[in-house]
């Protein structure tokens, strides 16, 4: 393995390219005792690894994607530096996503749920909520077995006379 070392700055000079390829048949380590490995396009940062997290920045844009991560609790996040509130988070699978959290799926926000014509494929042991594209929406949920069950009817609960329910859920 052959090992280049610097005390302070190492500048590569009377090289005939534009371009600098590294190109080994084993790994490339990068030690950073500082901490801190950075990628850039002249003054651009495009990668930005420390011991915490990794950001990936746009250089079209403002935007970054960050990763954090502390004893195990790792956090996925975009951040848009323009002001324009536009990090949005976009995670599109071509297959299924899983989720398999030890205790609970969390949300700070209320759940937005896209109408479908109906619910997707049954599963054994797993059920679905899902929003009907009736007009207006409606609740549903469907069994493993696939039995659909409806929740809302229009604006009312379904399966309940609205007298018996105003006097009952108040």
């Amino acid at each position: 393995m052959a090992t280049l070392t610097a005390q302070t700055k190492l500048t590569c000079s009377g090289i005939n390219s534009d371009d600098l390829a590294l190109d080994v048949t084993g790994d490339i380590e990068l030690n950073a005792d500082g901490g801190n490995v950075v990628m850039k396009d002249a003054s651009q940062k495009l990668m930005h690894v420390s011991g915490s997290s990794f950001k990936v920045f746009n250089v079209d844009s403002y935007l970054y994607l960050n990763v954090t991560s502390n004893r195990g609790a790792a956090t996925l996040s975009t951040y848009d530096d323009s002001g324009s509130n536009s990090g949005n988070l976009t995670i599109d699978p071509a297959g299924e996503l899983i989720l398999t959290p030890v205790t609970e799926v969390m949300s700070g926000a209320p759940l937005k749920i896209k109408e479908a014509a109906s619910a997707v494929a049954d599963t054994d042991t797993y059920g679905q909520i899902w929003v009907k594209n009736s007009d207006p929406e409606e609740l549903y949920f469907t069994t493993g077995g696939g039995d659909d069950i409806q929740i809302t009817s229009g604006a009312s609960r379904a399966g309940i006379n609205p007298i018996i329910s105003s006097m009952i859920f108040r």
